[in-house]
């Protein structure tokens, strides 16, 4: 979601960029309308993103069947693995047993 927040400021720019453009008559109106409507397009995405979560979260939460509400931080950093996972790997008994084949 972080990554279309980004893409709807750019967009907003480049928006705003495209109707000077326009009003300088440097391009058709038919590249205003395009440009328009690809920003408006990543703004939707966006939206909808943010719609996605906000129905994720209530999931989760109905789910989970608690007077908490559960959130997600917004610098959550997934570590399912471990930091232990490369030396958890090369110890695995598969592996050992392949080498010695």
């Amino acid at each position: 979601m972080k990554l279309y927040k980004e893409l709807d400021s750019i967009y907003s720019q480049f928006s705003k960029a495209v109707e000077l453009n326009l009003e300088v008559e440097a391009i058709s109106r038919l590249e205003f309308a395009s440009a328009k409507n690809q920003a408006l397009q990543i703004k939707n995405k966006y939206q909808q993103a943010q719609r996605d979560y906000t129905i994720a979260l209530q999931k989760l939460n109905l789910w989970l069947g608690s007077e908490i509400i559960y959130t997600v931080p917004d610098d959550y950093q997934s570590n399912v693995l471990g930091s232990n996972f490369n030396k958890n790997v090369s110890q695995h008994p598969e592996l050992l047993f392949s080498r010695n084949v």
